[in-house]
């Protein structure tokens, strides 16, 4: 198990530095910029000895240098930093999802009995031929499918791994902030980035949490780069919680 937990865990991780990378995208693209201004200078100084400031770009380089510093571009980048944590919470629920599903799966190929080995399911016909009738492949995804199982949900994912995996998870501050990220994660994609009541019931006891302690009903919803690494570090903190505990739990 611990082969499988290490390798959802580097995926997860993986897909974390890359929303990184488009956080600092705007960096990026002024380090490059001002990198290529001040080669373009010093030939033009220091090959061609041109020193007309009417055709060099000392005042190009300082005007971007300003932007950087001054953070000039922020508010345009704003929308993309919510984006940053639409993908993230995507990333995260695949991350989960993965753990579930292939620590359902680990368990049945290797004898260790589930909660569920009593519980009933239903298949249609159709279902059965469509698994072409080998169901042993497919335990994690028959469970998570029967019993329309949510990782969007952290109430749902706790529940899942307590109940079938005998994984207990006590609510604390990494999940506080993790439902709140989920929570504002629906709220810009299906709520044009403004607090909503169906946010606010979602948050309402994710208490006591480190990020965004305060939304209102109609708040403009903006994350930071500093507020998604936040939640990066929640997330990263609750798949190494439980990748232990099932590595502790399936041996």
């Amino acid at each position: 198990m611990q082969k499988v937990t290490d390798q959802i865990k580097e995926q997860f991780e993986n897909n974390a530095k890359s929303v990184r990378g488009l956080l600092k995208f705007d960096e990026l693209i002024l380090e490059v910029s001002i990198a290529q201004l001040r080669e373009v200078n010093n030939k033009l100084k220091n090959i061609h000895e041109i020193d007309n400031p009417l055709l060099l770009v000392d005042n190009a380089i300082k005007a971007l240098e300003n932007i950087k510093k001054h953070e000039s571009l922020k508010a345009q980048y704003e929308t993309m930093y919510n984006q940053c944590l639409v993908l993230l919470v995507s990333y995260f629920t695949s991350a989960v999802t993965d753990l579930f599903i292939k620590a359902v799966q680990y368990s049945a190929d290797n004898g260790i009995e589930l909660k569920c080995s009593k519980e009933d399911f239903k298949f249609s016909f159709k279902e059965l031929t469509d698994y072409k009738f080998d169901l042993k492949g497919i335990v994690g995804e028959l469970i998570v499918t029967k019993n329309q199982i949510s990782f969007q949900d952290m109430q749902s994912s706790c529940r899942a791994f307590k109940k079938y995996l005998s994984v207990e998870i006590e609510q604390n501050t990494d999940i506080n902030n993790i439902i709140l990220s989920q929570a504002c994660r629906h709220a810009i994609v299906h709520a044009s980035s403004v607090v909503n009541e169906k946010c606010i019931k979602q948050i309402r006891d994710a208490n006591p949490r480190d990020l965004k302690e305060k939304l209102e009903d109609g708040d403009e919803i903006t994350f930071s780069v500093e507020e998604i690494g936040k939640v990066i570090g929640s997330m990263t903190n609750f798949i190494n919680m439980v990748s232990n505990k099932l590595n502790k739990n399936l041996t």
